[in-house]
């Protein structure tokens, strides 16, 4: 925290001058400042490389802000840095141990000119390209507005965000160029559509090291019903799905809903999304999942999951189906719960499993508690008795200033992990922040 605050002093001394100056005092600001540290600790039943145990430990710090309407123009400025430190990161050769790095990160620093009733816009510093799909640049942006309903942007610069690098970076050496087209035609009564497509093209010294095609699209009818899909299709450094998203929600009758979701994506996705207790190497994966929803009554809502995933590498296979019932505001308004029985066909093992989620919300207190308890057999192998529990906490000392807290267990006969974080957070702006729920919050669509 002390490194973020120290190399944020300049860009807060400059945004204080911003929000001072007689210019910007009719200006829209909003800021937050985040704290907070994640450690995890893995023992094992029996020594793997020699070793039983397994530690990780980070700190890090962040730093928001944003000013907007500044002058006749409108300008805004954007200001956001980041401070990790992970305490088991580099191994000192010498003492045969790992000691700390300190990473530091502005993730973005930019100057823009939103325009929103002109043709022109655009964006100088760095800055992430939404439109575009996971893309940050250090450059420039350059847009128009062809109509009320289109615009169309090309952008480029160096590449400071490279798959082989776990943080932004100042890169030379790589640049980055795309141009991205939105088409949004004004909200009818029960109609809303939105559609971007971009093509982006990444190059490392000299040669190009990924090209790739970025869709995003909703349409929703009658709401609640809708399709959303989310698509990345590489082409360089070879013609794959890189990521694909695609769900349909429709209510069929008053109460009675359905939600499909397919969904594809390649290793480094996979690897962020596994269980804590998989084992198995990361691999492209495909899914199709169903989710028919029945409620009953005010309080009670039947649920019947189903889901079907393949892992490319090895052509292992997944199949689950679950059901069980979820409450809302069953005691009082400040509960919520669901409870889930089920049965899963797993890669390489056969599991029963119980699952549920309690939760409690009040003004200022939000508390929940999830797990999963089952039996898993893998066949010629052994019998497990898996168990995860989580118990998460977030408390509002006043409509800015927060701070929330979790601690998770992961349990079987081979290891057992446990990890838990801590963060607080202040919110600050020229608007009062949204009002603070009192009560328990509604589960999916209805």
């Amino acid at each position: 925290m002390r490194t973020l605050l120290k190399r944020a002093l300049p860009f807060a001394v400059l945004a204080t001058q911003l929000v001072i100056s007689p210019q910007a005092r009719a200006a829209t600001y909003y800021g937050r400042i985040t704290s907070g540290g994640f450690v995890s600790k893995e023992t094992f039943a029996h020594a793997s490389d020699g070793q039983t145990s397994n530690d990780f430990l980070t700190a890090s710090a962040r730093l928001f802000y944003r000013i907007s309407d500044l002058g006749d123009s409108k300008v805004e400025t954007t200001i956001d840095l980041r401070d990790k430190n992970d305490f088991f990161d580099k191994l000192d050769r010498e003492r045969l141990l790992l000691t700390s790095k300190n990473t530091f990160q502005a993730r973005q620093l930019s100057i823009a000119l939103p325009n929103n009733r002109g043709p022109l816009y655009g964006i100088i510093g760095r800055f992430p390209v939404s439109e575009a799909g996971p893309v940050h640049v250090d450059g420039a942006e350059a847009g128009l507005r062809w109509s009320p309903t289109f615009r169309a942007s090309v952008f480029g610069g160096y590449n400071p965000e490279r798959p082989d690098q776990t943080s932004l970076q100042y890169n030379p050496d790589s640049q980055v160029l795309g141009a991205y087209a939105v088409l949004q035609p004004k909200p009818g009564e029960s109609t809303y559509f939105y559609m971007n497509n971009a093509a982006v093209v990444q190059r490392v010294s000299g040669h190009t090291d990924r090209l790739f095609w970025a869709n995003h699209f909703v349409y929703r009818w009658k709401s609640p019903n809708s399709v959303t899909g989310l698509f990345n299709f590489d082409f360089v450094p070879r013609s794959y799905l890189q990521f694909a998203s695609l769900s349909w929600f429709q209510e069929w009758l008053k109460g009675r809903s359905s939600t499909v979701n397919l969904t594809a994506f390649d290793v480094i996705q996979y690897s962020r999304r596994q269980g804590v207790l998989e084992t198995l190497p990361p691999s492209p994966y495909r899914e199709a999942a169903l989710r028919l929803r029945h409620r009953m009554n005010s309080v009670t809502t039947m649920n019947l999951n189903f889901s079907h995933g393949l892992r490319l590498n090895d052509l292992l296979q997944r199949t689950e189906l679950s059901a069980g019932p979820s409450f809302l505001q069953f005691i009082s308004r400040h509960f919520s719960a669901e409870a889930l029985l089920g049965y899963r066909r797993n890669f390489t093992s056969r599991d029963t499993f119980f699952r549920f989620d309690l939760g409690w919300y009040s003004r200022f207190w939000e508390i929940n508690f999830n797990g999963e308890a089952g039996i898993r057999v893998e066949p010629g192998l052994s019998t497990l008795h898996p168990v995860l529990t989580e118990l998460g906490i977030a408390h509002f000392f006043s409509k800015g200033f927060y701070g929330t807290a979790s601690i998770q267990d992961a349990w079987d006969e081979r290891v057992n992990i446990v990890s838990g974080f801590v963060k607080f957070g202040y919110r600050f702006g020229s608007q009062d922040v949204a009002p603070l729920r009192d009560g328990a919050p509604p589960r999916g669509h209805l």
